[in-house]
């Protein structure tokens, strides 16, 4: 970071100065798009604005049980302004999963301003692996969704444009943001960032005009808006899968979550969900549920949530069901920013939207709300199914690759539901503390699903 010091000419010298800022990539230079906290001392937030002295887009939400706030504005990659009053704020630059974080003290002089550059350690890239991201719950306005987006280099997303909360009412705008659009086209920013413009959430509070919360659950990359009433969902499923949609299983502790596996046909489940956020909290509530009785108690703690959600999606597989992953965070309803949650999905080649899609429902992917954790058995990406002969039994290698911004991770190999701990070690030759591979032999023995998990620092 440097800084140069330059002539302010502005209203109020004597109080208030001004910070010119320039985000750019360590290793090429180039100015990149971020998401930016700025505060003071007494954690107030600013917000800032281009060189023109236009506003950038911001996210300001504040939850109302929990009082989590975030408030960030979203840089593009140009240099942003702010005009302050004199004193020292706290800078906080993150831009998606694969940047390390950066946090500077910043000085605003009456009548000065300061240029100040900063640059972010970009630790791996996915794209260049063929893995894009998408963030597959997202209520952003749609005026905002680029800039959230380029911000946190999220590849596709996916706005909820329709939504009902009864079923007496058939999905509509319900924000009054803007009008349900009349068929589902691709929007492009860029070659590798887009977003489909019909999406659709079911998320049913009121049932015969009485309060009656089910659950919620999302239809994305549909053609044609939904006029039909829910429950009952089953036609509801069969239309979206006529229309080459992913039914999204949205989050696993709805009361109805686990009815919707075999009634619906739920392809994907968000197991890095709209509940987990930013900063060190879960939004916790069950909405009623109890959990069932071989399940600990989610809301022990933020671990204990996560696990409750694995232990479910471990007991869906083990009933035969071919449930894939998927990550959202409801950016523009709940106080965490776009793509903290997200899926990465792997295409070969150039990216577009249709291969994306096409690898989002043949499992070719992992969730993550960090880490990025690549595995193959045998040499077989994520979604392969391989048949076995009566009575065949098989050693295979399991092999995983952890990229991650801390500097230590714990990876974990799941068959059939039971937890096979994998020693840390020291990192392979051309390793290091961000980046490992590790490789296992499993016996398979009949049926068997195989899955890992990583959990960093």
């Amino acid at each position: 970071m440097g800084a140069t010091v330059a002539v302010f000419a502005g209203i109020g010298l004597a109080e208030t100065g001004a910070i010119v800022g320039r985000i750019l990539d360590d290793s090429t230079g180039k100015l990149v798009a971020a998401r930016i906290y700025l505060t003071d001392g007494e954690g107030k937030p600013y917000f800032v604005k281009n060189e023109d002295g236009e506003p950038l887009p911001f996210h300001d939400n504040t939850d109302g049980d929990t009082r989590i706030r975030e408030a960030y504005s979203l840089t593009a990659a140009e240099p942003f302004h702010a005009e302050l009053p004199a004193g020292e704020y706290t800078l906080t630059i993150e831009r998606g999963k694969e940047y390390l974080p950066l946090t500077r003290t910043l000085t605003c002089v009456a009548g000065q301003t300061r240029e100040y550059s900063f640059r972010l350690l970009r630790l791996f890239d996915l794209n260049k692996l063929g893995w894009y991201s998408a963030d597959c719950h997202v209520h952003t306005p749609l005026e905002q969704l680029p800039a959230a987006m380029l911000a946190d280099d999220v590849n596709v997303a996916f706005p909820i444009t329709a939504w009902t909360i009864s079923d007496q009412q058939p999905p509509a705008n319900l924000r009054g943001t803007h009008p349900v659009p009349e068929k589902g086209e691709l929007v492009t920013i860029d070659p590798t960032h887009v977003y489909w413009n019909l999406n659709t959430e079911y998320e049913i509070f009121r049932v015969n005009d009485v309060a009656h919360t089910l659950g919620a659950f999302l239809i994305l990359g549909h053609t044609t808006p939904f006029t039909q009433l829910g429950p009952p969902v089953t036609e509801i499923a069969r239309v979206a899968h006529e229309q080459g949609a992913v039914l999204d299983w949205e989050k696993h502790s709805w009361p109805w979550s686990n009815m919707l596996v075999p009634v619906a046909g739920i392809d994907v489940i968000q197991l890095t969900d709209n509940s987990m956020w930013r900063q060190a909290t879960i939004n916790t509530h069950l909405w009623g549920r109890q959990p069932p009785p071989w399940l600990p108690d989610p809301l022990k703690s933020v671990r204990a949530f996560v696990d409750y959600g694995f232990d479910i999606y471990y007991a869906v597989l083990n009933c035969g069901f071919n449930l894939r992953v998927s990550g959202g965070t409801a950016n523009g309803v709940h106080p965490v920013p776009m793509g903290h949650s997200r899926v990465y999905a792997h295409v070969d080649g150039d990216f577009s939207y249709e291969k994306w899609m096409e690898a989002f429902k043949a499992g070719r992917s992992f969730c993550t709300n960090g880490p990025a954790l690549l595995m193959s058995v045998d040499g077989k990406p994520p979604g392969t199914r391989v048949a076995l002969k009566p009575g065949e039994n098989k050693k295979v290698a399991v092999n995983r690759e952890v990229y991650t911004t801390g500097t230590r991770a714990t990876v974990e190999v799941i068959v059939n539901g039971k937890v096979i701990p994998v020693a840390a070690g020291p990192p392979e030759r051309g390793m290091s503390g961000h980046r490992g591979r590790r490789r296992i032999q499993v016996d398979v023995e009949g049926t068997t699903w195989i899955a890992a998990r990583c959990f960093d620092d």
